[in-house]
């Protein structure tokens, strides 16, 4: 190895471990669960003990009110295994998925840094991708939070990655492409594009290779992974009477632009997007002469037609969300996986503008400090907020922090998320953060009220209900009891009910119960809090929580609660 090579490779290795502590710092900083997370907690406490993967157990209709098949699979085989539950194992998965996500994208700088114009500048290059990746707010965000978007993440890098860096001629080429997009759509719904551009990508090699007979063969056996998708559709089919998980039916009301070209913008200014979306068109334009004399250059290469089919995907899945969808409930969860892979397409770009190094790195090192101004503020104003008081429907104007000479690239910032968090669109961290804070403070204990139900389940009859809103960590420590989510991500009826023509739209809070519907089951469970106080009255020295079950004056059937859920509400 030469002193050259050897050089290179340590500070490779510093670049390396500088990642790992400063994203584990992040993971630190930023730890949190959503209320939602709980919900597939619940799912997996419902399949050990014997339920499947169902919100309430039998006579309950069955629903499928998570979206992440994969992930509480995960979960669950972790319990089993090794006595792990949920709420302690799913953070701590979801840093190694962001670490592996950050090995991913290293890996694809350091490939096509190799060759071309970055030359000796090639740590450079890996350098400043990883500061970009481990300094930014919502990469550092989603490596927790309980859910399953480190995963997805991951899995979608990772596609990626055996699209473009595994050569067509490996054999196992097209197998690793479907397996990743297998597990992704397993892990998240949306990952049914990177399985229909597999299919393309397939069909794409065939035409390019169709002398070569044993590539073929090994193409076809390679799409193999992909049917474990059909399996899925008719496994769900079969367990829950739908084609779609049940919570589409709850969020989706209709296509939503309005709220998510503001969504779209937020996010571009928030993290200066607009540099690298700038530089991406002033290289377009750069092809512009290129396209022109496409006749005479006769059909692109393969490896042009892999590059478009990842480009396409990442593209479809931004449009799918930004204008049907209208954003998502949390944060910038559904943009999550782009952070990465804006900052490790940057360098890609500029050294095909450019062979000046100088102005290369100055260029990134710009894109990188204007991405942390408007986050790093807000997160400066809003992480010393503690109280659900002060953090509910949270706005934080951030131009009123700035110089005045500054404010204006702040206002229409601040302009889109006062619009988007009164719809309940791009809640804030800190929000979901305290908000999960608060019910863990509120809510009885998952091992006290297992206690006490078993202790008078005889008592208070079959079928305890309880109708509540936020049914994450509710529905996590209250296994035993039977929950009516009037928000409708995990109740059938209530996911169907038509809102009124005139609501207000609201990012996941759009449905209601029917009339009447909820008092069919006649809830009769409710959480206590006592306290106890000082002998002046004025201090409180002790506080209890526990559930109330209170008797009914009927008992709850099991044909009842059949028929409340098949009436026509």
């Amino acid at each position: 190895m030469t002193r050259a090579n050897l050089y290179s490779h340590v500070i490779l290795a510093i670049i390396g471990l500088a990642a790992l502590a400063a994203t584990y710092h992040g993971w630190r900083l930023f730890w949190f669960f959503t209320d939602d997370a709980f919900i597939a907690f619940r799912y997996v406490s419902n399949a050990i003990a014997g339920h499947g993967y169902t919100w309430n157990p039998p006579p309950f209709r069955p629903i499928e009110g998570y979206t992440s098949f994969l992930w509480i699979a995960i979960l669950e085989m972790i319990w089993r295994w090794f006595a792990i539950q949920p709420p302690a194992a799913a953070n701590w998965i979801s840093l190694l998925c962001s670490y592996g996500s950050l090995w991913i994208i290293l890996a694809m700088v350091s490939r096509y840094t190799l060759t071309g114009s970055w030359g000796l500048a090639r740590s450079w290059a890996i350098g400043l991708v990883t500061l970009g990746i481990v300094s930014n707010r919502t990469f550092l965000t989603w490596s927790s939070s309980g859910l399953e978007t480190a995963l997805f993440n991951f899995l979608i890098h990772l596609w990626i990655y055996t699209v473009l860096y595994i050569r067509p001629e490996n054999r196992g080429w097209m197998w690793s492409i479907s397996t990743a997009a297998a597990l992704t759509y397993l892990c998240r719904p949306d990952g049914i594009l990177l399985a229909l551009a597999t299919l393309g990508i397939a069909a794409v090699t065939v035409i390019y290779n169709h002398r070569d007979r044993p590539l073929i063969r090994r193409l076809m056996l390679g799409l193999l992974p992909l049917a474990v998708i059909p399996i899925h559709f008719a496994w769900r089919k079969a367990r829950y009477g739908e084609w779609l998980p049940n919570t589409y039916y709850a969020k989706h009301v209709a296509a939503w632009p309005e709220s998510g070209i503001r969504y779209l913008g937020s996010f571009i200014i928030e993290y200066a997007l607009w540099i690298w979306v700038w530089v991406l068109l002033v290289w377009l334009w750069r092809q512009g002469p290129l396209f022109a004399r496409r006749e005479k250059l006769g059909l692109p290469c393969q490896r042009s037609l892999l590059t478009a089919a990842v480009w396409l995907t990442v593209l479809g899945h931004l449009t799918y969300y930004t204008f049907i969808i209208g954003g998502d409930h949390f944060e910038y969860r559904v943009y999550s996986h782009l952070i990465p892979l804006t900052f490790a397409s940057f360098p890609w770009l500029l050294g095909r503008l450019s062979r000046k190094m100088p102005l290369n790195i100055a260029l990134f090192l710009t894109f990188i400090i204007a991405s942390w101004a408007v986050p790093w503020t807000h997160w400066h104003a809003t992480k010393d907020l503690k109280r659900r008081e002060t953090t509910h429907a949270m706005i934080v104007p951030v131009a009123d922090l700035w110089p005045v000479s500054m404010r204006w690239y702040a206002q229409p910032f601040d302009e889109m998320q006062a619009w988007l968090i009164k719809h309940r669109v791009g809640m804030r961290h800190q929000e979901h953060k305290i908000f999960f804070l608060n019910q863990q403070h509120y809510i009885p204990d998952r091992e006290t009220i297992l206690r006490q139900f078993n202790a008078s389940a005889e008592a208070v009859g079959p079928y305890p209900v309880i109708a509540y809103g936020s049914v994450g960590v509710l529905g996590w420590r209250m296994a035993p009891i039977n929950i009516i989510d009037t928000v409708g991500l995990n109740d059938y009826i209530i996911a169907r009910n038509p809102i009124p023509p005139n609501q207000s739209r609201m990012m996941a809070h759009d449905r209601f119960p029917p009339p009447g519907y909820v008092e069919c089951f006649t809830p009769n469970v409710e959480p206590r809090i006592t306290l106890d106080y000082n002998e002046g009255g004025q201090q409180v020295t002790s506080m209890h929580r526990y559930i109330k079950i209170s008797p009914r004056a009927e008992p709850l059937t099991a044909q009842k609660i059949r028929e409340c859920e098949t009436r026509a509400w």
